[in-house]
């Protein structure tokens, strides 16, 4: 990998940009690389994302904590192409709007849902873009991932900090949470997108009221244990590819919005404590 942009440590799990392909559940993937005693040394990091929406005049919040660790690869592994492995826990962001519905910040991408921000749009905990907002301006980011002093810099962040804009969520809302085909795709304000066929779509005004806005998306380190409710909100997603462990099929682009969601687009399970 030449620097933190492109460096995905591992798929989320999401449709990350291997919608049209066979996905491997991250947690076997992951067993079998610490099996193989490859990592040489680790970050461990507590962080939580918040998400703060402002609707019918007041701010609602919502925020979902993450356990990631971060590998750096041994140089006697076999594997030479790839710096960093990853693991996590968490769950996408869930925001209450009250009378309006739930918001939900999903994790990764869905295919046919592109949109025109640099380095394309989507929150990733496993992927070191995410977090290159943490480093001092004269760190290249680069340089700071191929060392590891990227982790570093997370850990020893204190306070919030405001997430990049290309690595804030996609947004989605149901118009029934029991029923995975009502899923909307929420369009936010500013960038241009490009939706595929069969994925309906709506503003976020339209969709939470014409004062509707994203006032701030930022994550901070923390002590709190993972987050565990989107299940609970929504139990069919314990159904979605990606689930149980094996090979999945995500849906491509052409097929309904619910078809091309996957289990790690909602839920984050590759290390367990």
């Amino acid at each position: 990998m030449s620097g933190a942009d492109d460096a995905e440590a591992v798929p989320s799990g999401s449709a990350d940009g291997v919608n049209r392909r066979s996905l491997l559940a991250t947690g076997l993937a992951s067993s079998l690389v610490a099996a193989c005693g490859i990592g040489e040394k680790t970050w461990p990091l507590n962080f939580k994302l918040r998400v703060r929406v402002h609707c019918d005049g007041q701010t609602h919040e919502g925020a979902s904590v993450f356990r990631t660790v971060f590998h750096k690869v041994s140089s006697y592994s076999l594997n030479q192409t790839e710096k960093f492995w990853a693991q996590g826990r968490g769950e996408a962001v869930t925001i209450d709007l009250g009378p309006r519905g739930f918001l939900f910040g999903l994790l990764g991408t869905v295919a046919g849902v592109d949109i025109n921000l640099e380095g394309g749009h989507h929150f990733s905990p496993l992927g070191a873009r995410t977090y290159t907002s943490l480093l001092p301006p004269q760190m290249e980011r680069g340089d700071a991932f191929e060392s590891g002093q990227l982790f570093d810099a997370v850990a020893a962040t204190t306070g919030e900090r405001d997430v990049i804009d290309w690595s804030w969520p996609l947004f989605v809302r149901f118009e029934n949470l029991a029923d995975q085909s009502s899923a909307r795709f929420v369009r936010l304000p500013g960038p241009s997108y490009r939706l595929a066929p069969q994925t309906p779509a709506e503003d976020l005004t339209d969709a939470f009221g014409e004062d509707a806005r994203i006032e701030r998306v930022t994550f901070e380190t923390t002590n709190e244990e993972p987050s565990e409710q989107v299940e609970k909100l929504l139990p069919w997603v314990r159904e979605l590819p990606g689930a149980k462990p094996g090979l999945h099929e995500v849906g491509w682009e052409g097929q309904p919005l619910n078809e091309r969601f996957g289990y790690g687009n909602y839920v984050l399970n590759s290390v367990s404590g």
